[in-house]
């Protein structure tokens, strides 16, 4: 067993990928097509790394190694982030009367939120809203706050648009609003830059699923099963990754790699090396059955 930071999400599998098609030339096999590794920066905070790829490589089919326990993936659900500000007035603690406490009106919207409809898809399920993070204007214990941002993680689903995540959140912080309090609700907005210099606006997290029956999914799998000796589902990833850049520059994009998603962002992040070397065999073979232009189903 391998610990450390990354060891499952995502350096244990950028390993095998690599070593999987070191393996192909170790063993005198070559793709039918070209096959290219790449390692992208910042795909924590929107994937400018993959949206900059995106731009300048186009392959057939896009194999992710976020962490599927060695099961298959082909999809999951978007994220928007939004930021509530609740605006009042600030006083002296001593005299709340003076002021206007935009935290109470916060805490009516909060004990509201789970209220909000969400969208229900067939296959990922329903939407969710997470309330994340909580700023004031002021570090006094003694002073009200004139204003308050929350923060809001709004995890959508197909056709569930921005802007209609927006309005409805809107809607409800101004039900919640207590006099001589306002509010203002926005989306998060990503600019990333990279260490050379390089500035992108990235839009919000885009889901994706691409379908059972489709070329990608049907080879991979059966692939996967003939070298794994079993059989292999077929999901969806609970999280989000840069799937959605190479899926909306039309790139059908699955997902294979050692590692429990569960363990990712945690002290118990790890990976067996049987996982690593699976993962290594697996990745081998995916690269040569994926490049044919028939894959005989």
């Amino acid at each position: 067993m391998l610990y450390g930071r990354g060891a499952c999400d995502v350096k244990g599998a950028l390993a095998s990928q690599v070593y999987g098609i070191a393996l192909l030339r170790d063993l005198g096999l070559r793709p039918w097509g070209d096959c290219y590794f790449t390692g992208v920066v910042q795909e924590e905070v929107g994937g400018l790394g993959a949206a900059a790829l995106c731009e300048r490589l186009r392959t057939d089919t896009v194999v992710l190694a976020e962490a599927t326990n060695l099961g298959l993936r082909r999809g999951h659900r978007g994220r928007v982030g939004l930021e509530v500000h609740f605006i009042g007035r600030s006083a002296h603690a001593s005299a709340p009367e003076r002021g206007a406490n935009p935290l109470f009106s916060l805490s009516r919207f909060l004990a509201r939120l789970n209220q909000l409809p969400h969208r229900v898809h067939p296959e990922l399920g329903p939407s969710t809203v997470a309330p994340t993070l909580v700023r004031t204007d002021q570090e006094s214990r003694n002073v009200i706050p004139g204003a308050v941002q929350l923060v809001l993680d709004w995890r959508t689903v197909p056709g569930e648009e921005p802007e209609t995540v927006r309005s409805a959140v809107e809607k409800l912080a101004e039900e919640c609003l207590e006099a001589g309090v306002r509010c203002e609700v926005r989306l998060e907005e990503r600019v990333a830059r990279s260490y050379r210099g390089l500035v992108v606006t990235l839009p919000p997290t885009r889901g994706f699923v691409l379908p059972a029956d489709h070329r990608a999914v049907r080879v991979g799998r059966r692939t996967l099963e003939a070298v794994l000796g079993r059989p292999v589902e077929d999901g969806f990833w609970q999280f989000a990754t840069d799937g959605g850049h190479f899926m909306a520059h039309g790139m059908p994009t699955i997902g294979f790699a050692p590692g429990n998603e569960a363990l990712a962002h945690t002290v118990e992040d790890s990976v067996t090396v049987a996982d690593l070397e699976a993962a290594m065999v697996g990745y081998a073979a995916l690269a040569l059955a994926l490049t044919r232009e028939e894959d005989g189903a």
